[in-house]
């Protein structure tokens, strides 16, 4: 409670400063409804589940995006109310932003904000986005920031995010930030870039580091992704990650570096409809491990303005989810241990 009184105390703040200096906002109300369901088939049996491919990770059941934007030539808001298709509804996000001078900008919010500084590669956590009060400064293709992030749990540490960004139009941008951890050492480093000078390419990728505070974490990694529209209709990329970067291998070889590559074509039949197919594989994360891939198919079909309706197919050789989606089965139980799995889904998404 502590946490969101900040922050619609710093709402209020930031409106209230602006409204002086704008009294006609211009507010845009948006939002989109995606559902779906997924028949998987494992060496347990079938299994049928809700299953909704364009939100988030867990890809479980329907979802409802409401948004309500509400901008000004020098003040704006954001917010966005959710139901994430696990019995749970919540404020996806909310921030306001003023507009002090035309080169600083001063933002408050429970997750999301105007901060130039996520992440521009393939992995896209955006993290610099969080609950937090801050401001940042942008002057000819430079913009640096910080904010202070409120934390539900005592630490010793100051709560700092710290970030910066270049872009030149059209050739490329650089971003990069900074979070501390334990005893306010440097922990997260991120920095990503993306290459805007070659028509037709797309060149991003960065290296990013959590925890960097404990020796033994394993969870830094580099990514490249690297794509080209060869017709108009048709292009074709690769994906990499060198993963686990930062591990301290065991004696055992539990943990070590490992390398992920994902090959991908797209292409588009007309306005309707467009295609797309992957093969996403790995190397061993440790030493005696499955490795894991899967190669799936996917057509997307635009019948209207707002309507996606997807269908997917897909082969896991290594499904960690065997067994954990499961509410309707048909035929045997699932067991729940991994195993090779096939999987069929078809996904809308109605947005407005």
């Amino acid at each position: 409670m502590k946490r969101f009184a900040f922050v619609f105390a710093a709402l209020a703040l930031t409106g209230a400063m602006a409204f002086a200096d704008d009294m006609a906002p211009v507010a845009k109300v948006t939002g989109e409804v995606n559902s779906g369901v997924i028949l998987s088939s494992n060496s347990s049996g079938n299994y049928l589940k809700n299953y909704g491919i364009d939100y988030g990770s867990g890809n479980q059941g329907a979802t409802v995006l409401a948004n309500l934007d509400l901008a000004g030539s020098n003040y704006g808001y954001s917010i966005s109310f959710a139901y994430k298709g696990t019995g749970n509804d919540s404020i996806d996000h909310a921030y306001g932003w003023v507009k002090p001078m035309d080169t600083v900008e001063v933002y408050a919010g429970a997750s999301g904000n105007n901060a130039p500084f996520g992440d521009l590669d393939d992995n896209g956590a955006g993290n610099y986005s969080t609950s937090a009060l801050g401001a940042f400064y942008s002057m000819s293709g430079f913009s640096v920031g910080a904010q202070l992030a409120p934390q539900t749990v005592v630490s010793t540490a100051v709560p700092l995010w710290i970030g910066a960004r270049y872009a030149m139009d059209k050739v490329f941008t650089v971003n990069a930030y900074g979070t501390n951890g334990a005893s306010n050492a440097v922990d997260q480093v991120h920095v990503t870039a993306s290459l805007l000078a070659v028509t037709g390419l797309t060149l991003t990728g960065g290296y990013n580091a959590g925890g960097l505070s404990v020796s033994s974490s394993a969870n830094s990694f580099i990514d490249a992704t690297g794509a080209y529209a060869i017709t108009d209709a048709f292009s074709a990329g690769v994906t990499v990650y060198a993963d686990n970067l930062s591990a301290n291998p065991l004696s055992n070889g539990a943990t070590q570096a490992y390398y992920v590559y994902k090959p991908f074509v797209n292409y588009k039949v007309s306005d309707q409809v467009a295609l797309w197919a992957y093969y996403d594989g790995e190397t061993a994360p440790f030493s005696g491990a499955t490795v894991d891939s899967q190669i799936l198919g996917q057509l997307a079909w635009m019948p209207a303005a707002g309507v996606t309706i997807k269908f997917s197919a897909w082969f896991d050789t290594n499904a960690a989810t065997a067994g954990t989606l499961s509410s309707t089965y048909v035929g045997n139980a699932v067991t729940g241990t991994n195993a090779s799995q096939t999987n069929a889904a078809i996904d809308a998404k109605f947005a407005f």
